[in-house]
Order: structure tokens, then C-alpha cells, then sequence
């Protein structure tokens, strides 16, 4: 939802399933409601709306290191954790406060690094304008 084109969920995703579907065999999913999952889907189409406008630039930094993924759009950092190797990850950020829009919860950068257990986090970025170049 934080990229550009048409957000895509993959095989089972709306279903939180966990393990890894195959492409090769069938792989049935099991179609049990979870309104969770939905609320959380519907939340970040909201989000997507509210913060990113069509075709905007977007700015991609993977980080090895920590397992992490920021995406930098429409004056927003958005952070991510995609392998599980580190407690406290970069953000980027000046330290203090901010509100993560993904869950509405207050989270706080301390030394430039935010709990990885506040992941996803998505904030304005008082950086963007500098991130930019302008």
C-alpha cells in the first residue's frame, strides 16, 4: 500500500495465512473470515488515500544489515522490518515523538533508532523537503 500502482495482495494474505504458498501445486486457502485482517486492510487503503498521491515519487532504502525496508513518499517515512535480525532499527529520523499512521499509537525515536517492535511504522517526515533535494 506504501508503493506505487495498484496495492496487490498475495494467496491468502487477506486470510493472515503463514505459511509459504506454492506456485507450482495447489494450494488451497482457507476462506474463514478475519475481520482483523480485513479492518487492517481497509486501514491501510485509507491510509494509502489519505497520504500518497497517484504516481508520486517513491525512494526505496533496503538496509541488510537489520532485515529492514524504508519507503520515503509524500513527505512520509514508512519503515518495515522484513527478516527478523535486529531489536532497534534505523530511522532516520531526529529523535522525539512521532504518531505512527498505520496504528494511530504515539512511538518515539531515541538515538536515530525505533523499536522494532513498532513495526510497521509510518510517519510525516520533518526530513522530506531535505530528502528531496529542495
Amino acid at each position: 500500500f506504501t508503493l506505487k500502482g495498484l496495492p496487490m495482495l498475495y494467496h491468502g494474505q487477506e486470510q493472515k495465512e503463514s505459511h509459504l504458498p506454492s506456485i507450482f501445486d495447489q494450494d488451497p486457502i482457507s476462506w474463514n473470515r478475519d475481520p482483523e485482517a480485513e479492518d487492517w486492510i481497509r486501514h491501510c487503503k485509507t491510509v494509502r488515500t489519505a497520504f500518497f498521491e497517484p504516481g508520486s515519487p517513491v525512494l526505496y532504502e533496503p538496509d541488510d544489515e537489520t532485515g529492514s525496508l524504508v519507503v520515503n513518499r509524500n513527505g512520509c517515512r514508512a519503515l518495515f522490518q522484513l527478516q527478523e535480525k535486529a531489536e532497534r532499527i534505523p530511522a532516520g529520523l531526529p529523535d522525539g515523538e512521532y504518531r505512527n499512521l498505520f496504528t494511530d499509537r504515539p512511538v518515539r525515536i531515541v538515538n536515530g533508532t525505533v523499536d522494532a517492535a513498532d513495526l510497521p511504522l509510518l510517519v510525516q517526515d520533518p526530513l522530506a523537503d531535505e530528502r528531496r533535494g529542495l
